[in-house]
Order: structure tokens, then sequence, then C-alpha cells
């Protein structure tokens, strides 16, 4: 499963920046070691140079918990550990069908952009979540819309694995069983 989207903003200083994302469900070994879904980011950096990274989200479901406080009963410490020592990036994507409760001013501010009604999915890095211990709505406090990690931070660079050239990055995914699916759409891509 891929899905492309290609986003152009300006710089500061004017020039005009094209960014490509694209998302891929994660299975088998890549999700065990790195998560759900893999983010692939294209755009290109100072002097023309192409620059093809990835960030990886663990997604997690929100439940109904004791005296209905929303509690995500599958995100545990074992899982999140194994696939931060694999992508230390790596961040936890929190959603659910209700909207979540948070005010965002902060964000919006840092980000400079307009406020986001409602949220349904949010994201936190994986070692925060882990450090955090809790499981439950406490989480939120620290998350950033989804919208936001994946329409600004991502596409200014922020928050990716950030691990060289393509041929390094084929390094590093060639010794973890057959090659991911997302490294396959970008290596043949840029070969």
């Amino acid at each position: 499963m891929s899905a492309a989207s290609p986003y152009a903003f300006r710089s500061k200083d004017g020039k005009r920046v094209d960014v490509l994302i694209e998302l891929f469900k994660n299975s088998g070994t890549p999700e065990n070691r790195h998560g759900d879904v893999a983010v692939v980011v294209t755009f290109e950096g100072p002097g023309g140079l192409l620059i093809v990274d990835y960030a990886f989200l663990e997604a997690k479901r929100r439940y109904s918990g004791a005296k209905g406080r929303p509690r995500f009963e599958e995100l545990g410490a074992t899982q999140l550990k194994r696939i931060l020592d694999n992508t230390p990036r790596a961040q936890v994507l929190l959603y659910g069908y209700d909207a979540i409760a948070r005010n965002y001013n902060a964000i919006r501010d840092a980000e400079n952009s307009r406020p986001i009604p409602t949220v349904h999915a949010v994201t936190l890095p994986i070692n925060l979540t882990v450090a955090l211990v809790v499981r439950n709505a406490a989480l939120f406090s620290y998350s950033v819309p989804f919208a936001c990690q994946l329409c600004y931070r991502y596409c200014q660079g922020l928050d990716l694995e950030m691990v060289g050239s393509i041929d390094e990055l084929m390094a590093r995914f060639e010794h973890s069983g057959p090659l991911p699916a997302f490294m396959h759409a970008r290596y043949f891509d840029l070969c």
C-alpha cells in the first residue's frame, strides 16, 4: 500500500521547495523492527542534492478503559523498546474515533499554521512514550497532531531517520530479511 502526496512551499528565502511524501503499511520483519507505517519523504536539499529519508510510526488505537477513561491497551514497553533500538526517531501514532481534547495553541504558534478544529490522531516520540510509562490520555499532553507531524515537521526534514545515501539506506535494511516494500519503491525510482 502506498499513497503519494506532493507538496510545495516557499522557503524563507523565497525558493520553491517540492516535497513528495509516501506512506506504506509495513508487515512482517519491517513492521516488527520499525513500526506499522513507513513514511518516505523526498525533497531537494541545498545545492540540488536529492534527499530521500524515512520516518516510522507505530499505530495504536484508543480503547475505553475503566470508568470511560481512554487507554492504549496495546502500547507495550517491550515492543516500543524494540522499535526504538532499530529506529531511534520513531513516533507513536495514537488514534481513536472520539476527538482528542487538547489545547494546540503552542503547536499552532510554533508551526505558524491555522488551528486544527478536530483531532483524531496525534504523534509523540517513542522514547518519550517509554519514559512516561503511562498508557492513557495523559500522553496527549506531549503529542503533536498527526497533520502537523506529516505536513510540517516531515516536510521540513524534522524527525526523519537521516541515515544517508540511498546505498546506505539499502545496507541498513537488507540485513533484516526481505527488502521492505517502501525500499523497493524508492530504490528503483532513483536508480
